[in-house]
């Protein structure tokens, strides 16, 4: 495949190799990713019930909005069933929900790269993977490690515990408020880039995403790629 005719291959080569925050984000990998399937497994799976062809591929761009920290608090501890019944009977009067104040970005309209064959494609999704999958950039980990160390602190003080994925367990719905308060100031909205191929008649398969703190690094990182604000 001819990288001159690949856009995300062009935007890579032209980051300079001192990452440069003034001309272009600098990133790096992530320290943490989600967890998933097996992979073996799952592709062991679709084998038995797929015949590869070579099929033409579909290769697209998506970028979505996201929002790094808390939501809102929900002020009541109870399940939505139970919460329901105890307003019903009068046990206690309905609770608010309080929404935090930072906004999702706008949403940018997926990039349809174009249809390429099945070799080109496992090179278009390699390159990406290799420059972009899994990491992010500087000033979103600042913002991001700011968020892990004050979420720490604040979890440790205000005596709340936490689940296996980290989420808090309050213990009460004033632990809950005070929690909130100290947090919604460090949540922050963000974008994430992943590629996703599609075989004509398969399934689709997604690389690992790129973190980027707004649309100003997004635009910085892929000069030649338009992002068009839905």
């Amino acid at each position: 495949m001819d990288n001159k005719s690949n856009p995300l291959v062009d935007a890579a080569n032209a980051i300079q190799a001192s990452g440069s925050i003034d001309k272009k984000p600098l990133i790096r990998s992530l320290e943490s990713v989600e967890r998933r399937l097996n992979p073996a497994i799952e592709n062991k799976d679709y084998r038995e019930s797929h015949s590869a062809d070579k099929p033409k591929c579909n290769v697209k761009i998506v970028i979505n909005s996201r929002v790094y920290g808390i939501k809102g608090t929900g002020g009541s501890r109870l399940a939505k069933s139970a919460i329901r019944l105890a307003i019903d009977t009068g046990v206690q009067t309905p609770s608010t929900f309080v929404r935090n104040s930072v906004k999702s970005f706008p949403r940018i309209k997926t990039l349809v790269v174009k249809q390429m064959s099945s070799e080109e494609a496992v090179e278009y999704l390699n390159d990406f993977e290799h420059k972009y999958g899994g990491k992010a950039t500087e000033q979103f980990l600042k913002l991001r490690d700011l968020y892990k160390t004050t979420k720490t602190r604040e979890l440790t003080e205000l005596g709340i515990k936490t689940d296996s994925s980290g989420r808090p367990l309050y213990k009460d719905e004033a632990s809950q408020a005070a929690y909130f308060n100290e947090m919604k100031s460090l949540s922050f909205p963000y974008y994430e880039v992943y590629l996703s191929v599609q075989p004509e008649g398969g399934r689709a398969t997604r690389s690992q995403a790129l973190r980027v703190k707004d649309l100003d690094e997004l635009e910085k990182l892929f000069p030649k790629v338009k992002f068009e604000i839905q």
